[in-house]
């Protein structure tokens, strides 16, 4: 999540040279994956060890299904609220999506 939250600042600030509502979109296109993605990692981590194997099952398909649901509920609202840049705010959603499939990829290589 923390790398999420700095490519989610790089993309704002890239953008904010273009305009501040550019930047805006981009900050919540970001928090269109971030907050999702913390409420699956706060699920899934809730319990450990092997005793409790169904449980950590249970809260992982949970988390994902209300990661599912929380991403459409902020898509929805900010649709229906914002004025977004839409390259602006669906870009930065992505790269912070990509980020979230790419990082443990990252971070496991050897040099």
């Amino acid at each position: 999540i923390a790398f999420q939250i700095l490519v989610t600042s790089a993309c704002c600030i890239g953008y904010g040279f273009m305009s501040f509502r550019a930047a805006y979109s981009a900050f919540l296109g970001g928090l269109v994956c971030i907050i999702p993605t913390w409420y699956f990692a706060k699920k899934l981590f809730k319990y450990a060890g092997a005793r409790a194997a169904s449980q950590i099952i249970r809260s992982f398909y949970w988390g994902e299904a209300m990661k599912l649901v929380i991403t459409m509920g902020l898509f929805t609202a900010i649709f229906f609220t914002v004025k977004i840049i839409p390259v602006a705010f669906f870009v930065t959603f992505v790269v912070v999506q990509l980020c979230f499939w790419l990082t443990p990829w990252l971070f496991t290589q050897k040099n």
